[in-house]
């Protein structure tokens, strides 16, 4: 009987602990993000400065969500996708910008964002009086 007790709080214990457990593991790896190695971090920026867009969006991921973070080279290649064309960079880029004060940058990334459809940045755009043209 002592020993099926002993057994019932042990598991117990366990049905507790592991579930916390996971969540903790998982907010682990949520925290870290998606961390490029050495060798795939020297390849990645190879093909972004040759102008691989999927390279720049793979080095943007890794600046910012890496720990410890480098928010410089993240606004580096943020910057180049915009300027490559990619809109979601653009509104991205923008919407920083924007919040940052950079009015002009802003408006101007924005733009070019929703001009290739890209919807958050035509209803940022609308609702933003900073980025309104004079009639």
């Amino acid at each position: 009987m002592a020993s099926s007790r002993l057994w019932n709080r042990y598991t117990l214990t366990a049905l507790c602990i592991l579930p916390v457990a996971a969540l903790w593991g998982w907010q682990q790896l949520y925290v870290r993000g998606p961390s490029l190695s050495p060798a795939a971090l020297s390849q990645q920026l190879q093909l972004a400065q040759a102008g691989d867009s999927k390279a720049m969006v793979a080095l943007i991921q890794h600046y910012q969500l890496s720990v410890p973070g480098d928010p410089k080279q993240a606004r580096y290649w943020m910057t180049q996708a915009a300027d490559k064309g990619i809109a979601a960079w653009q509104y991205q880029l923008g919407n920083d910008l924007l919040r940052e004060g950079q009015t002009a940058s802003g408006c101007r990334y924005l733009t070019l964002a929703a001009a290739q459809g890209e919807e958050e940045a035509r209803q940022l755009l609308a609702a933003s009086p900073a980025c309104a043209k004079p009639a």
